[in-house]
């Protein structure tokens, strides 16, 4: 706002600065003798004023200004009998000065203001801390960005592998994607099968000449957008789509309800017309759940492997059996009455999956011995919120709390000193002696966010990438393998201080729920809020991709 008024104030000064030099340049009347008054000049001193007339080479005829002729016997101009060729000349001189000066402050102000516009772009929120900031999307450090606005908002969503190719960067981009919506009416909720096609980069749309490039692949424009839809009664908290078979989606009702369908032929129809009408093809539903829950995860290992989680702190396994799921032995998973908040499966064992809870505690579980193998009390100062395991190093855990912070635990490490805590217990208990127990720490942990983590997601493409939603309305991508250079630290003292594993800010959406990779696009995100979904591909991040892919 404060450059808008910046803006004004200018105006306003050059309006007044004419108004000023039209009364200072204006031309007063000046005391003139009888003896140079204009009677007694000779008339042979006067000005000769001559109208000349040119011909256009199109035979158009057209009046150029009049031409001074002077005579060259008197050395005295007499401009209706007023001014002196001296005086007129110095008249001239000042007024010229002064519109340079004018033009030279105008100047001034204007290069003051294209210095602001390019601060107004380095934006670093944890130092400002000025929630009311109009931003603007700066789309020289995307790749590829697309805002896509829903009728309702959705709180979860995820990405639908396809047959387009495993890795892949080239341009136009299509993405499937799986959402549900949360409505005023119960009724009136969906879960809904998405095709994004023909996503360009974005570029291109600051290319002043953008007719000069004719490769075909730099044609930017919005990307074709289609949607089919299934109803679903209440809120869909949470929304997953099987890894083995993406047709096969779980959602969480906020009804208290888990359900799993099959959503073939809305994601077939996104690509042909269907020759049939479309309707909901529901495998299986249960209430066995108490209450509602927002933690559900599919088994990247064992297909058709279903974990759900409540908010009385109950923990259910699903297994397939025929046509539909059956919960295995009937048993939960189950250490306090606290809410379960997120499940993720180990990333190489089908049996192994751990759990946050507002507890503050990290559970590790083994389904074949029904008990909490590992466990991490206290890992944050409030509830943990998320938690997300690393895919190519499955001894990393990244988790998230109310607390703003998010962290990153090596269970290989931690399971080791519990081992030895135990060995040594064992030994002193002989003795009659008490062992303290050792003080689990994080690899690393980052304060940045001001709210609570709402998302995370390790990069399935590089293992020390991770992005991390919070409620300050702040997308980070982080690095946890970079560590600062201390001559580049010298260079850049009078910068913000910024974290140095820390990769890009996304902003720009309000009360951000959930953000995830692209499984098969390196890069690609995806995030939804309460304005709709956002879609970007940071341009350093591309960039870093493709000379990764070049070295190879």
């Amino acid at each position: 706002m404060s450059y808008k008024k910046s803006n004004k104030r200018k105006n306003n000064k050059k309006k007044k600065n004419k108004k000023r030099n039209q009364k200072k340049f204006k031309k007063k009347k000046i005391p003139i003798s009888k003896k140079n008054s204009p009677k007694q000049q000779p008339k042979k001193n006067k000005p000769n004023v001559k109208m000349i007339k040119e011909e256009d080479p199109f035979g158009d005829t057209f009046d150029q200004e009049p031409e001074m002729e002077l005579n060259e016997q008197s050395d005295e101009l007499d401009f209706d009998g007023k001014l002196t060729t001296e005086e007129i000349e110095e008249k001239l001189r000042n007024l010229e000065m002064k519109n340079k000066e004018v033009y030279a402050k105008d100047l001034v102000e204007e290069e003051i203001e294209e210095e602001l516009e390019k601060r107004q772009q380095i934006y670093v929120p944890k130092k400002n801390g000025e929630e009311s900031v109009e931003l603007e999307v700066n789309l020289e450090a995307y790749e590829l960005y697309f805002v896509l606005k829903v009728e309702w908002p959705c709180l979860s969503f995820d990405f639908l592998k396809d047959d387009l190719g495993i890795v892949r960067s080239e341009f136009p981009m299509t993405t499937y994607m799986i959402t549900g919506t949360q409505s005023r009416k119960a009724e009136e909720n969906s879960i809904m099968a998405m095709k994004l096609d023909q996503m360009y980069q974005t570029k291109f749309d600051q290319n002043e000449n953008p007719l000069e490039d004719e490769d075909p692949n730099n044609f930017d424009d919005d990307p074709l957008v289609d949607m089919k839809k299934i109803p679903h009664i209440g809120t869909v908290n949470r929304i997953r789509s099987m890894p083995q078979q993406n047709n096969i989606v779980a959602a969480w009702s906020d009804q208290g309800q888990i359900g799993i369908y099959n959503l073939k032929k809305q994601i077939d129809a996104l690509d042909h017309t269907p020759k049939q009408r479309l309707t909901s093809n529901v495998l299986f539903q249960s209430k066995v759940h108490k209450d509602e829950g927002y933690a559900l995860t599919w088994s990247p290992n064992e297909e058709g492997r279903l974990l759900s989680g409540d908010c009385t702190g109950k923990i259910y396994l699903w297994l397939p059996h025929e046509s539909t799921w059956v919960l295995d032995e009937k048993t939960s998973y189950q250490r306090s009455t606290e809410s379960i908040e997120d499940l993720t499966f180990s990333p190489n064992e089908g049996n192994v999956f751990a759990s946050c809870s507002v507890d503050r505690t990290i559970k590790i579980w083994d389904s074949r011995a029904k008990k909490c193998g590992l466990e991490i009390p206290n890992a944050h100062n409030s509830d943990v919120n998320v938690i997300s395991w690393n895919k190519i190093s499955d001894n990393l855990i990244a988790s998230g709390g109310d607390d703003g912070i998010f962290k990153v635990w090596d269970l290989a490490k931690i399971d080791q000193e519990l081992k030895y805590f135990q060995l040594e217990k064992k030994k002193q208990k002989r003795k009659k002696q008490k062992v303290q127990q050792p003080s689990i720490k994080p690899e690393v942990g980052f304060v940045w966010h001001s709210k609570p983590i709402t998302s995370l997601e390790w990069n399935p493409f590089d293992e020390t990438e991770i992005v991390v939603a919070s409620e300050d309305n702040q997308i980070t991508i982080w690095d946890i393998s970079l560590e600062k250079d201390e001559e580049i630290e010298k260079e850049n003292q009078n910068e913000p201080e910024i974290p140095p594993q820390l990769l890009f800010i996304h902003q720009g959406q309000k009360s951000v729920k959930e953000v995830h990779w692209h499984p098969q696009i390196p890069g690609l995100l995806a995030s939804t809020a309460s304005d709709g979904f956002n879609l970007f591909l940071p341009i350093n991040l591309y960039k870093r991709n493709l000379n990764e892919t070049n070295q190879k």
